[in-house]
């Protein structure tokens, strides 16, 4: 099946994501990513990488929003491997 994705932007401290989504369609050719996984994506006009929370899917329709967070500052390296 084919998914469409929605991510929202939650900042570390709130407790509500922004109402604001990404600019561009979400496409994920390897399958939906999981809670801890990191996605780059573009927001503004720039491409950021940010950690997914959480993940809800809809009954209504082929749609999954993605709740997504800052990486803490040493997070993004210790996850690539030499």
């Amino acid at each position: 099946m084919e998914w469409k994705i929605i991510s929202q932007y939650m900042p570390k401290g709130r407790t509500r994501p922004r109402n604001a989504m990404q600019d561009d369609e979400l496409q994920f050719p390897l399958g939906l990513p999981n809670v801890g996984d990191t996605v780059d994506y573009k927001e503004d006009g720039q491409i950021v990488t940010r950690k997914v929370l959480t993940r809800h899917f809809s009954a209504t329709g082929p749609y999954v929003n993605i709740v997504v967070t800052d990486l803490e500052p040493d997070e993004m390296a210790a996850r690539i491997k030499e």
